[in-house]
């Protein structure tokens, strides 16, 4: 102790002492002449030391200062005392092995203490002074001054017991405790015999006067200060009241409280043993079970329903959901089923006990049937077999709809769907000799069915005939149906509808609300095109359904789906293809370079000229038209081809640089449009699709104008934002007729100059707002929003690609307000001036133009005052044939008698003098003044007249054909023109083929 050996070298007596302080310290203390700081240097001891004369010393020091003093007492010139205590004090590397505190329970303040040996004294940090012995605590923590300090509350007695007091003695802290925390429940349930219809249990009891402390949970307070579990004691107790008591400590379970003990043998597991698995052998809860829909079929004459029966299923075991409801009692919780115990909750929450009506049989709708799938029942999958729509076959498919009761049909023509019928319906008339079928279409497809009928006889129906009964078999035409009451007001058990979709191309007209109308248990229809090719949304409504989609998925052949061709090789490979996408680019990518098929694709029963699965002859076609296509030389084909090759295109098939592959696409569109017109509702989005998948750069609006009517709004949208842009803006006619605030019906004078100046104003007045102030429309009229727009790619085509979706910033310019007030007033102000320029009385009011906007227009006009005063034509004009042609014209005129013919016949040279040469002379239509001949007058244009002059002359096709080139169109376009006439006025076909219908040859006559 070197610091003391600096104390008693001066020279002055120095006093000091050592001793115990009334708080239990260790306190040594010096003349006040002397600083402890001095001392605290000395003694290199850790801690802060004043600079006062006393100071309190650590308990692990005390012994070696008691030494350091004593070796100086035996000086005479120095004053040490020291407190008798400490002279007696032993210091211990340990507790001994005597020192242990004691954890006991205070009953009078339901409390826990615990405290140290009796003639102990604490310090802090673990040190305590025991029997003359200073030692420490080597585990002791701050935490452990607490419960030495304080009682412990009932509401922590849980938490001591099990946590802190095994962590303390891990530590090291000597520690006894008379209160225990058992492990024990205060009484077991033990199962002793079980049977199916009883079970007899006995209650042993596991301490004696347990006792409820308030502020702990789960257990009570046993005997010799015993803490047992206790959770859900309440629960069973009320249990056990309600089941049979024998003897004092016996109970026997039966009915519900079987099931209510297997219930909660999970939770109350503390409580049971005994026989439990006897228990689970021969009782169970059913929590899991299966809900299903069991379909099930009835028919009546041949035609089948289809309806929905929930089920319930646990193992090999099914029960009705309906009886299951019936057998359900309100007092009880469970209900029983032949595998087990179903709890009445889980049945309440599947809505199987609300309403009896909501889980008895229910009639499916097709959407149902066809998806396999309840709508009225999601939580319900389907436990049986129902057909697949469309079927593999149309024979099959046929059949499944029968089977079904659904409506539906096939397409491809007459060759798909003909023997499949005839066989079908001749069964069905055998087995039901009452059974009636209705044939409505028109008459040539009529009398192609009667051909290779070779059932009973067909009763043809006309507009006068009233029959008593119903004949086994009826045709009639959409014309004579909605004319003749005995065929609306019957009941028929089918109807066919023969070619639909060629006699109903809008749902403005009489005939489709006469087909629309007919009275049938079921619907079938037979197309003559390919699914691609028909209005989904009109025949949907035919066949009397909403939804175009489901309509779509009963109509035979998928719309392109799945080629069923095989693949031949020398050696076949095995490859599995997932989706119909996946199988055509397998089929495609196989024979991307064939001219000729090598092996080829098998040929499956199918229309020609229509369906992918092509016969050897068609892909030897296919190959050779497809190499010469790519080569840019275009032959005349068929719309599956067309489509095929189109699909190979978007599937990366036939193009290295996707330029390449949208020059394709692009070409196809030119070349074909006019012979497929249906082409427009599916390459215009397609093609736009192209390029924003395959990142290639395209005038949307060049491709799609002319037809917007066909295109989706967000590929408009683009393509408008694209023109807007430019400088000058190159807006079409048909884009801005969508912009016009106000309905556009012009007459045909007007239109024709409209469609040829409009543009050009708009262009025009667009470059003098760039030269006024530096911006262009899609600047000036910026919308305040950019729509993002999540767009399907390649919607309905047979596409594998993975990038299925592409991502769209648009600007909604044709919802922009202002954009359109600008449009609008260009385009009346641009009337107003055609207008006063023809001599027309009638003006627009003129709205409100934008600043110097009027003076733009006005300089347009100017500059083109000679296109306005007269039709603008880059050619030359025969003026003797326009001289014939107006004659002809007249003739025309004066014969119809109608007051309401406003265009005058085409008068230029492209006309053929063929056309010219046709006299039309003294024509008469229809041969009594009914409502529908005279709007067949009054609709049919000159050159229909003229054409049906040809024909009822006996025309050699070749006239017909330049008849019609002399009007820059196709024959074919001009005989469906005069055909959807006849269909909208009369509800029937004028011309089959290139040959008047004989039902109105005679009716057509010429003077």
């Amino acid at each position: 102790m070197r610091w003391l050996s600096s104390l008693f070298r001066n020279r002055d007596p120095v006093k000091v002492f050592f001793r115990f302080s009334k708080e239990n310290d260790f306190v040594l203390s010096v003349d006040a002449t002397y600083s402890l700081k001095t001392l605290s240097q000395a003694m290199r001891l850790e801690g802060v030391w004043t600079d006062g004369s006393t100071q309190a010393i650590h308990p692990q020091y005390v012994v070696a200062c008691r030494e350091g003093l004593l070796r100086f007492s035996e000086d005479q010139r120095y004053e040490i005392s020291i407190d008798p205590r400490i002279l007696q004090l032993d210091l211990l590397n340990s507790h001994p092995d005597d020192f242990r505190f004691s954890l006991a329970w205070d009953r009078e303040q339901m409390e826990a203490v615990c405290f140290p040996p009796d003639s102990s004294e604490v310090w802090e940090n673990g040190w305590f002074l025991f029997n003359d012995r200073i030692f420490q605590i080597r585990g002791w923590t701050a935490k452990d001054n607490i419960w030495i300090q304080s009682p412990i509350p009932a509401t922590k007695i849980v938490e001591f017991l099990s946590i802190t007091i095994p962590d303390a003695l891990q530590r090291g802290i000597p520690i006894d405790s008379s209160i225990k925390l058992r492990k024990l429940p205060i009484f077991h349930l033990d199962i002793v015999k079980v049977t199916e219809v009883s079970i007899l249990m006995i209650l042993l009891k596991n301490c004696r006067r347990p006792e409820i402390v308030p502020g702990i949970e789960d257990y009570v307070l046993a005997d010799n200060d015993q803490f047992f579990l206790s959770p859900y004691q309440n629960e069973i107790e009320q249990f056990l009241l309600s089941c049979e008591k024998q003897g004092r400590d016996r109970f026997i379970l039966k009915g519900q409280q079987i099931p209510y003990l297997l219930d909660h043998i999970e939770k109350w597991s503390s409580y049971i043993r005994g026989d439990v698995d006897a228990l689970h052998s021969m009782h169970r809860i059913i929590r899991n079970f299966e809900l299903s829909l069991e379909a099930i079929m009835e028919y009546h004459k041949g035609i089948g329903s289809v309806y929905g029966m929930p089920v319930i299923g646990t193992g090999d075991q099914r029960m009705k959901a309906l009886e299951l409801h019936f057998s359900y009692r309100a007092h009880e919780r469970y209900i029983f089923h032949p595998n087990g115990w179903i709890p009445v909750r889980i049945l309440a929450n599947q809505g199987l006990l609300d309403n009896a009506l909501s889980i008895a049989k229910v009639e499916l709708t097709p959407d149902e049937i066809v998806q396999q799938r309840s709508n009225q029942f999601e939580q319900f999958p389907f436990i049986s077999d129902l057909p697949t729509f469309p079927a593999m076959d149309a024979a099959s498919h046929l059949k499944a709809l029968l089977q079904c009761g659904l409506q539906g049909g096939v397409a491809c023509g007459e060759r798909v769907w003909l023997p499949a019928s005839y066989h079908i319906l001749m069964d069905l008339i055998e087995q039901h000799p009452d059974f009636t079928i209705l044939l409505m279409g028109p008459k040539n497809q009529l009398e192609r069915f009667e051909r290779g009928w070779t059932g009973s006889s067909i009763t043809w129906i006309k507009e006068e005939d009233r029959l008593e009964a119903i004949p086994t078999l009826v045709a009639v035409t959409p014309y004579i149906a909605g004319k003749n009451r005995f065929i609306q007001d019957r009941n028929f058990d089918i109807c066919i509808f023969l070619a639909p979709e060629e006699v109903v191309k809008t749902e403005a007209n009489k005939t489709f609300e006469w087909m629309c109308q007919v009275r049938a248990r079921l619907r079938l229809s037979f197309y003559v095109n390919p699914p691609e090719a028909i209005n989904m949304k009109i025949q949907a409504s035919i066949l009397g359904y909403q939804d175009p989609n489901v309509a779509q998925q009963l109509i035979y052949p998928a719309a392109f789906g799945k080629i069923v061709a095989d693949i031949v090789q020398e050696e076949t490979e095995s490859v599995y293809l997932q989706t119909p996408e996946q199988i055509f680019v397998a089929h495609a990518r196989q024979f991307e370079e064939a001219a000729l098929p090598s092996g080829g694709l098998l040929a499956p029963d199918g229309y020609e000229g229509y369906l992918p699965q092509f016969t050897a002859e068609q892909a030897s076609w296919y190959f050779y038209w497809r190499a010469e296509t790519r080569a840019g030389r275009y032959h005349k084909t068929s719309l599956p081809c067309i489509f095929m090759y189109i699909y190979e295109l978007i599937n990366g098939i036939g193009w290295i640089e996707p330029i390449d592959g949208q020059r394709q696409l692009i070409s196809i569109w030119n070349f074909y449009r006019n012979d497929f017109p249906e082409l427009a509702s599916y390459l215009m989005d397609w093609i736009a699709d192209f390029s924003w998948v395959y990142g290639v750069e395209v005038d949307h609006m060049e491709v799609i104008a002319g037809h917007v009517d066909f295109v989706s709004t967000p590929v408009i949208d683009a393509a408008l934002m694209q023109r807007l842009r430019d400088t000058p803006a190159r807006i079409p006619f048909d884009i801005i007729t969508q912009l016009y605030n106000e309905p556009t019906d012009y007459i045909d004078s007007i239109k024709e100059q409209m469609e040829f100046h409009l543009p050009r104003v708009i262009g025009w007045c667009s470059t003098q707002l760039h030269k006024d102030h530096g911006v262009s429309l899609a600047e000036q009229f910026q919308p305040a929003e950019v729509e993002s727009v999540q767009r399907n790619v390649f919607r309905h085509a047979l596409y594998a690609g993975s990038q299925r979706t592409v991502l769209l910033q648009v600007s909604p310019y044709r919802d922009n307000k202002p954009f359109r007030d600008w449009i609008t007033s260009i385009i009346r102000y641009s009337e107003n001036k055609i207008r006063f320029a023809s001599n027309m009385k009638a003006r627009y009011r003129q709205t409100a133009l934008a600043p110097g906007l009027q003076q733009h227009i006005d300089q347009y006009f100017t500059a083109h005052q000679a296109q306005v005063l007269r039709k603008e034509r880059n050619i030359r004009i025969n003026q003797e044939v326009l001289l014939s042609l107006q004659e002809d014209t007249e003739q025309v005129q004066q014969m119809l008698a109608t007051e309401n013919v406003y265009e005058p016949l085409e008068t230029n040279e492209d006309q053929h003098p063929l056309m010219m040469a046709a006299q039309v002379e003294e024509m008469q239509i229809g041969s009594k003044e009914g409502s529908s001949w005279e709007q067949l007058r009054q609709r049919l244009h000159p050159k229909h007249l003229q054409l049906l002059t040809l024909i009822k002359q006996s025309a050699p096709a070749a006239e017909l054909v330049q008849a019609a080139a002399a009007h820059g169109t196709m024959l074919e376009l001009l005989l469906d023109e005069v055909n959807d006439i006849a269909m909208e006025t009369l509800g029937d076909l004028l011309i089959d083929g290139t040959v008047i219908v004989e039902e109105y040859r005679e009716l057509i006559n010429f003077g």
